[in-house]
């Protein structure tokens, strides 16, 4: 990584982790009354943690950030010196070598560890303020813990952001104050599956496109960061603006953009849930993405988000089921 990158990246975290047996962080064990109540509970469990901390970039698994540390690698030959952040909504801007408990936190609505039981946009834009003014232990003291410090930090650099929809969102505001300062709004790229006005920011986004996901590989959902990667080494060396992403995508795109048509079939919830239960019962340490590949690959249908709500009922219901029979054989 280098001190005065002419890149900065930045990729949003993973509820994919590798935890401890114990003392792993978990927001759902976290209440409140309001938001910033739930801040305080949460960040003073981070703070008394005992748990053994490791570095960031280990922390995180799975296929979007096998693509991650794939990039973090090859950074020298495909943008030159750079740095790589990561948009983490259990502990702000962290950097991968940052060391930090494994945790479950999350800006996507509707899970476990969603940072609000009632998610809105509202309420991930004011949890990400709140972490931008906190540090973590075993951060560096100079680090910055926003994306508009990193660019005043930084201010030769480009910034190229990786973001899904939730996260964009959460980050909304940060990026506004980020555009506000920064010196050309050239240096500044979304890349994200949600292109829909933010204000201001529209100009600065580019929409991930589902045409380079046969090209590229890989789910759906690493396809932001997949795109990010072959777009770097379409660049290979040239320096990375907007203007010049968004013409090296379009000729990746004009090159090997495919129109994907499924032909799958629908399942309904519980059609789902028996199909979970039988794989876990099979390999229990079966992830939702590993999963639901395979479920599409049999010819069957499930929305992610839908698919990945049920995957984590029922290994809930099989953690409460194994504790259960633990406790009667005890």
């Amino acid at each position: 990584m280098s001190a005065n990158p002419r890149l900065n990246l930045f990729v949003i975290c993973t509820m994919t982790k590798r935890f401890h047996g114990t003392g792993n962080l978990l927001l759902r064990e976290v209440g409140g009354a309001s938001l910033a109540e739930r801040f305080v509970g949460w960040t003073s469990r981070i703070t008394q943690s005992r748990s053994p901390a490791i570095p960031a970039v280990d922390t995180y698994s799975g296929g979007h950030w096998s693509v991650v540390r794939a990039l973090e690698s090859s950074f020298g030959s495909t943008a030159g010196p750079s740095r790589l952040w990561i948009v983490s909504a259990g502990y702000g801007l962290i950097s991968p070598a940052d060391e930090i408990v494994p945790y479950g936190a999350t800006f996507a609505p509707g899970q476990p560890d969603s940072i609000s039981p009632v998610s809105s946009a509202e309420a991930s834009v004011a949890w990400w303020q709140m972490l931008t003014q906190w540090r973590p232990p075993n951060l560096a003291p100079n680090a910055p813990r926003s994306i508009a410090e990193t660019v005043a930090k930084y201010p030769e650099a480009s910034n190229l952001l990786v973001l899904s929809p939730d996260y964009y969102r959460a980050l909304s505001e940060d990026l506004h104050a980020a555009l506000a300062q920064i010196a050309n709004p050239d240096r500044l790229i979304i890349l994200s599956s949600d292109n829909r006005s933010q204000g201001n920011l529209e100009k600065n986004t580019i929409k991930v496109d589902a045409r380079l996901q046969t090209h590229v590989g890989g789910a759906r959902s690493s396809l932001g960061v997949r795109t990010a990667r072959a777009v770097l080494q379409e660049l290979s060396g040239e320096p990375v603006t907007l203007s010049s992403f968004r013409k090296a995508m379009n000729r990746l795109i004009g090159r090997h953009g495919v129109v994907q048509v499924f032909d799958r079939d629908p399942m309904t919830n519980e059609q789902v849930a028996d199909f979970i239960n039988a794989e876990l019962a099979q390999e229990a340490s079966l992830s939702s993405t590993r999963l639901l590949e395979k479920l599409r690959g049999s010819g069957r249908a499930c929305e992610r988000k839908r698919f990945h709500k049920l995957f984590t009922a029922a290994k809930e219901q099989r953690t409460a089921s194994l504790f259960a029979l633990n406790t009667l054989g005890a």
